[in-house]
């Protein structure tokens, strides 16, 4: 459901979807603002919670803004084989880069159009990322690859896991948390 909300002279528009969880999140997407809340949270609280929130949600929307302007394309396949080249250059650099630190064995990368996941790591060691990967900002490119480089050795999200990611990005906490207000949605970058 659609709704507005009017914080410091501007005029916020918001989508609310009920969630599973116990707390409310909030993300940036193409078509703007969503509030994610549990079942039992009323709108005086999901208001409160925007005000609470509004620098934040001031900047990822100037953001989200700009990197739509700057990655207008017809559509998302074209976009994709426009940029597919140019991720497997980045990534594959990044990969030399940030494994120094771990040393792993991988047996390719694949750069995907994928429309759910930034980036994935198979049984066979294959790397597999987005090319919107190029997209973000540096600091969490560098985590999911450092992310997926660590499941090489653990596949799974153990502490051993995070203890690995850690080695690369000892703020890895804050740079997942930064790394989920980027929507993944399909016109996110067209």
């Amino acid at each position: 459901m659609e709704k507005t909300i009017k914080i410091k002279d501007q005029e916020i528009s918001y989508r609310i979807r009920n969630n599973r969880g116990n707390s409310m999140r909030l993300s940036v997407g193409y078509n703007g603002l969503l509030v994610s809340k549990p079942w039992f949270v009323n709108q005086k609280m999901v208001e409160s919670f925007l005000f609470k929130k509004i620098d934040w949600i001031i900047d990822k929307l100037k953001i989200f803004s700009k990197r739509i302007v700057e990655n207008n394309q017809q559509n998302s396949y074209q976009n994709y084989q426009k940029n597919k080249k140019n991720a497997y250059i980045f990534i594959e650099n990044k990969i030399k880069e940030l494994n120094k630190v771990y040393n792993f064995k991988y047996s390719k990368i694949s750069i995907r159009n994928q429309k759910t996941r930034w980036g994935s790591c198979s049984r066979r060691g294959n790397l597999n990322f987005s090319y919107k990967l190029i997209f973000l900002p540096e600091k969490l490119a560098n985590y999911v690859i450092v992310h997926e480089l660590c499941h090489l050795k653990e596949f799974n999200h153990s502490l051993a896991f995070w203890n690995l990611v850690s080695l690369s990005v000892s703020d890895f906490k804050a740079v997942r948390k930064e790394l989920r207000s980027f929507t993944f949605d399909k016109n996110l970058f067209l």
